[in-house]
């Protein structure tokens, strides 16, 4: 079932509906008639099929509370109509419209409520018990055709909640649960993906290899929730500074990658200073100073597997330096990885 079928559905139902709809008004004298479908657990009601000549501000497709519905009032009433709406209940939603006459009359399908039969008008008209018989059995007819509308609704509810739970499983088989980025698994799959995506045309793409510094002394000195906070600052601000075609993933303990599609190599190291400074900003608020250390390897034909071995080793060098954090290698596919010049 998809929507597209639920919605051709729906108009048949409508359509099979309205010549009813008319009937009753000729038989009533009302200005408004329409049905409603109620759903008990969203605490919803919603006009699915309205016949009126305007002179009640009804909708078709218009939902309310149901704490809020003339519906409900009547039916804890334990009434099925009345032209006295206005002084019953002046503070409904139908007293504010200027209805005074309504009628409700519930639609069961096996057993159960699932909508109602009403309608209103702003002049005062009683409706005699041969009337509600007539309309229950009208309401009766309708019955079965919002019952069965109703159970494909529900299968639609349940596909819907499926599709849902499948992808909610794969975002956590794929996802660190303390960054929310990609994990080692969800690397490789957006990995793959991208190379496969991007090879097709080659252009000037980086990967940046990230580490915190000195992250064990942290741990061991003040605590793992502090290093947790760390973790989830720098995933912070990952977030913040890529773009829609870039991803990130933590892939060890403080080790993170971060792959730029159609990036130069100065605008790889533009962003790597960038992400240096936003992460130290994001510490400061917590009087915690911490460093990255940043390997980038750039490429001018495209994205290769070799590239992440290239960054690691820029990354290794970057750890290496007493002051600079921030190391660029060259990856060409004519020789060996180099240090750029």
């Amino acid at each position: 079932m998809t929507q597209a079928n639920l919605h051709h559905r729906f108009s048949q139902l409508q359509k099979a509906i309205r010549p009813l709809l008319e009937l009753i008004k000729d038989l009533t004298g009302l200005e408004t008639t329409f049905v409603t479908y109620i759903d008990p657990v969203l605490a919803n009601q919603k006009v699915i099929v309205l016949h009126t000549d305007g002179a009640l501000s009804l909708t078709e497709g218009g939902e309310v509370k149901w704490s809020d519905s003339m519906c409900r009032l009547i039916f804890n009433e334990e009434k099925a109509s009345s032209e006295r709406i206005d002084q019953l209940f002046p503070n409904s939603l139908g007293a504010g419209v200027g209805m005074k006459t309504f009628f409700a009359l519930p639609i069961n399908f096996q057993q159960n409520l699932i909508g109602s039969l009403c309608g209103a008008s702003t002049r005062r008209q009683s409706l005699n018990e041969d009337d509600l018989k007539r309309l229950r059995l009208i309401a009766s007819a309708i019955s079965y055709q919002i019952g069965q509308w109703q159970r494909l609704v529900k299968l639609q509810q349940k596909l819907e909640l499926a599709d849902q739970q499948k992808h909610n499983l794969q975002k956590l088989a794929n996802t660190d649960p303390l960054t929310n980025l990609y994990n080692r698994r969800g690397f490789a799959r957006c990995w793959k993906q991208c190379v496969d995506q991007h090879n097709l045309s080659p252009t000037h793409s980086a990967v940046l290899a990230i580490d915190v510094n000195e992250f064990k002394r942290l741990n061991d000195q003040f605590g793992h929730d502090l290093g947790d906070q760390v973790l989830c600052s720098l995933s912070e601000v990952l977030h913040t500074i890529r773009r829609e075609s870039d991803f990130a993933s933590r892939t060890g303990g403080d080790e993170f990658i971060l792959v730029l599609p159609d990036t130069s190599a100065n605008g790889a190291q533009i962003l790597a200073e960038r992400l240096q400074t936003e992460f130290q900003n994001s510490l400061l608020s917590k009087n915690i100073q911490v460093t990255l250390s940043i390997g980038i390897a750039h490429s001018q034909v495209g994205l290769n597997e070799d590239m992440l071995l290239l960054a690691d080793k820029a990354l290794y060098q970057a750890k290496a330096l007493p002051t600079e954090h921030i190391v660029r290698l060259n990856w060409k596919t004519t020789s060996s990885l180099i240090t750029e010049p």
